[in-house]
This record gives structure tokens, sequence and C-alpha cells, in this order.
């Protein structure tokens, strides 16, 4: 599934190719019971959010900055 344009910052010079991800609130997404998985030519930057997940909810590939996950 394709990450829709509108959630995404790049990719550009500025972005080094990358389509990069932020949080600018805290999500709860308690229905993602599964595996998120941030790869290719996507970044995933918390900027110090929370995330609330479902159990079993994990969020992996490339993450940076301070991303706080609560299950």
């Amino acid at each position: 599934m394709e990450i829709p344009a509108a959630f995404y910052q790049g990719p550009n010079e500025e972005t080094s190719g990358k389509k990069i991800i932020r949080f600018f609130t805290n999500i709860d997404w308690f229905i993602l019971i599964t595996e998120l998985d941030i790869t290719g030519d996507c970044i995933l930057v918390g900027q110090g959010y929370n995330i609330t997940l479902g159990e079993n909810g994990l969020i992996t590939g490339t993450v940076e900055g301070d991303l706080y996950v609560n299950e």
C-alpha cells in the first residue's frame, strides 16, 4: 500500500530523496495490533510525541527522533 503524498514531505534534495513522515501530535493507533514496517524510501520522525498501539502492535524500520510508544 502506498502512503498518500499528503502524509509526508519530499522526496526532494532537502530530504535526501526520502519521504519524511513527521508527527505533530500524540497519536492513538489502538487498532494497530500487528507490525507497521517503515521501510524503503520513508523515514518516520517522532519529534517527541506519543503513539499508542494496540496489543502486540509494533513499529519497525526507519524511525528517527524521539517517539514514545505506549501499549
